[in-house]
């Protein structure tokens, strides 16, 4: 990442970790995989911006479960959250912690996300698949607000993305590729919303190499962005 500051390359490192443990968990006659997990971000300048810039950790537990809405079927995920974040970091709340007088906060919150996808066709024509995420962030960070002195409210960061993305029929493991994606973003706890349409191009090679123990699948993909719509 390359920020651009005063016209010098402001050149910065940015760390992150997702780890979680699954269990199937068995309430009655219902059973569901929980997932108990942490999520670690960090950002650090270098050069002449050298410095710490931010970190924000997520620890979160909570089952995964499928549900039938408008006729799809979703795969779903709802997790008890407790998070903290300083510096520019932000965690999915409304505000990063430099905006809270101690430059930093910590608090609770929830997730409820949801997620489905599925093929339009496959012949031989090539292959069209479509996928919808609806990801719910509910964040209560605890702390003033510099700008107001004021507690923070409570906000739910709405993160919704629709794609489609086709493929060629593949040519001595060559294929050619053209995704189409709009994201949709918004704080409750915030005026206004942001909403992102990209086109992407490129081109996928896939092979499979015979081993001992199975089959290693090879599969690069350079992709190159035509389209990059921003709205706010």
């Amino acid at each position: 990442m390359f920020p651009i500051t005063k016209g010098t390359a402001d050149k910065s490192q940015t760390w992150e970790n997702d780890i979680a443990l699954y269990k199937d968990v068995k309430l009655g006659y219902w059973t569901a995989k929980w997932d108990l997990g942490w999520k670690y971000k960090s950002t650090n300048g270098n050069g002449r911006y050298a410095g710490h810039r931010g970190t924000s950790n997520e620890i979160y537990v909570g089952p995964e479960f499928g549900i039938d809405f408008f006729g799809h079927h979703f795969d779903g995920k709802a997790q008890f959250v407790y998070f903290d974040q300083s510096g520019e970091k932000d965690g999915d709340n409304a505000w990063s912690g430099s905006d809270f007088i101690n430059g930093k906060t910590s608090g609770v919150g929830g997730n409820f996300d949801l997620a489905t996808n599925g093929k339009v066709f496959d012949n031989k024509a090539g292959n069209l698949n479509y996928y919808v995420t609806l990801n719910n962030h509910l964040r209560d960070a605890k702390g003033k607000l510099v700008k107001t002195g004021k507690d923070a409210k409570s906000t739910v960061y709405l993160d919704y993305v629709t794609g489609a993305t086709y493929k060629t029929p593949e040519l001595a493991g060559f294929y050619g590729l053209i995704n189409t994606e709009n994201e949709w973003e918004k704080q409750t706890a915030r005026h206004g919303f942001k909403n992102n349409f990209s086109v992407w191009t490129g081109l996928g090679y896939r092979t499979g190499i015979d081993l001992s123990v199975g089959t290693l699948t090879l599969n690069p993909e350079v992709k190159y962005r035509v389209v990059n719509k921003r709205n706010c």
